[in-house]
């Protein structure tokens, strides 16, 4: 593995919304997990098995709030299977691999982290005495973990898995796993209002969905 590849799978696998999102075990036996969220608090919305079926509720505990949010997941999950395929058509995507951004800052981060060796050079050549040459590399440490932080940041933002075009045939026999990466590369959340009448809470209604918080989109 290429040190770009190691730095950018860091950035990904320390993505703050990797520890957070989706903190209850097994959670990700769901489709939806980690998008689906609640219309009234904002939560993330889990799967919860129902004899031969299952739905994606927010039931706060206590019944904060006072509401119970559910939504029939089989359905749910189909329609949003529908809708990412649709995005992967809009792009228009020609098989080609996609070629990972560059940070913009990488000269100025080779040229710090290069001060810092010169510096220590002189210090060891007798250049500079040692007060003074560690005085500066402690100013070029401090700014060199900032743009670390920074770079690290930044791959975590812009980093994903390269997105080929898919036949409907391929996509609608993938599984769950598969079809995770894609549904969480293209979908920031989506939002499931209450149902409109008592004892529904848990049915299907296409239109208790907003529209879809695509990445990237503004």
């Amino acid at each position: 593995m290429d040190q770009d590849t190691w730095d950018r799978l860091q950035g990904v696998l320390s993505k703050p919304e990797r520890r957070t999102r989706v903190p209850r075990r097994d959670a990700r036996h769901y489709l939806l997990t980690g998008v689906l969220r609640c219309g009234v608090c904002g939560a993330l919305m889990y799967g919860n098995k129902r004899r031969d079926r299952f739905d994606y509720r927010c039931a706060p505990r206590g019944g904060a709030n006072g509401h119970v949010v559910a939504i029939d997941g089989g359905r749910t999950d189909l329609l949003v299977s529908e809708l990412i395929f649709r995005k992967m058509l809009e792009l228009d995507l020609d098989g080609t691999d996609i070629d990972m951004p560059a940070w913009p800052r990488e000269a100025e981060l080779a040229q710090v982290r290069q001060a810092i060796a010169e510096t220590m050079e002189a210090v060891h050549a007798g250049q500079l005495s040692r007060a003074r040459g560690f005085a500066l590399v402690e100013k070029y440490e401090a700014d060199e973990r900032e743009l670390s932080d920074e770079r690290a940041a930044w791959l975590g933002r812009t980093t994903g898995p390269k997105v080929q075009p898919i036949e409907r045939a391929v996509w609608e026999g993938m599984d769950d796993d598969e079809k995770r990466p894609y549904i969480e590369d293209f979908l920031n959340a989506l939002y499931v209002k209450p149902a409109s009448s008592r004892g529904r809470r848990g049915g299907y209604d296409p239109e208790r969905l907003t529209a879809p918080d695509w990445r990237g989109d503004g």
